[in-house]
């Protein structure tokens, strides 16, 4: 991540925390970066024209938003795509997940990778058609036993899971 990129996170991050430790909603119009005094900017340490860069990127991106018409920097919002952006970096620094939403799949889906999935589904399919053909008993666990020693092998795991990701696509 270029030091561009770490600052806005540090920005975003920033008006988060005052919005939160405020108790206002992100969408309320509550900072004023046109004051050089400003709580932000003398946390930052950033140059002054330096953080309006980082301001005027953010807005670019709808990280933040204007609430007024004008050429200053007052009456700045953080917005819903900034605030997540903001708690992923800091989810991130303390090393678990966030939910930002929700996946719906209406046919085959690898979530993931590795394909451990395929594989695992593959193997099952095998294993119930071993169950259902027409052998004794002792050739049905005869297979079962090459099944496992097979899925037990890394380079025939990969080749299958290849193989199963090209026919899911």
């Amino acid at each position: 991540m270029s030091q561009i990129e770490q600052d806005i996170q540090k920005l975003l991050e920033a008006m988060n925390e005052v919005l939160e430790r405020d108790g206002y909603s992100i969408d309320f119009p509550y900072f004023d970066f046109d004051d050089r005094e400003n709580e932000i900017i003398r946390t930052l340490g950033f140059e002054y024209n330096y953080f309006c860069s980082l301001l005027n990127r953010c807005m670019t991106r709808e990280l933040i938003k204007k609430q007024t018409i004008g050429i200053d920097f007052c009456d700045i919002s953080l917005t819903q795509r900034g605030q997540e952006q903001a708690l992923s970096g800091r989810k991130k620094q303390e090393m678990f997940g966030m939910n930002i939403g929700q996946i719906t799949v209406h046919g085959p889906t690898q979530i993931g990778n590795g394909n451990i999935q395929n594989f695992s589904n593959f193997i099952s399919t095998i294993e119930a058609q071993i169950n259902e053909a027409s052998v004794s008993e002792t050739e049905k666990k005869e297979a079962k036993n090459l099944l496992v020693k097979l899925s037990e092998n890394p380079l025939v795991s990969s080749i299958i899971g290849g193989l199963l990701s090209g026919i899911v696509k």
